[in-house]
């Protein structure tokens, strides 16, 4: 089974169609966080036709950074 993510443009557009979706098998996950101003990121490296493209995801606190990152590496070794 394979792992997509899809993003909308709006919040309120979420229970609408995605703008588009991409499959995070073989992704490359890598953190960006910064614990002294709060910041949670989380960069995915995504291979494509036309090489890696480079999603930069942006959490609200460490609790849904958490969530998303073990997620998110699951995913990308497809389990």
């Amino acid at each position: 089974k394979l792992h997509y993510l899809s993003y909308y443009k709006t919040k309120e557009e979420s229970n609408g169609k995605p703008m588009d979706k991409f499959s995070l098998k073989a992704c490359e996950v890598v953190p960006d966080v910064n614990l002294h101003s709060r910041k949670y990121g989380i960069n995915l490296k995504i291979p494509s036709a036309d090489g890696m493209n480079e999603i930069c995801l942006r959490c609200p606190n460490e609790e849904s950074y958490a969530n998303w990152m073990s997620g998110i590496k699951l995913a990308s070794k497809n389990k």
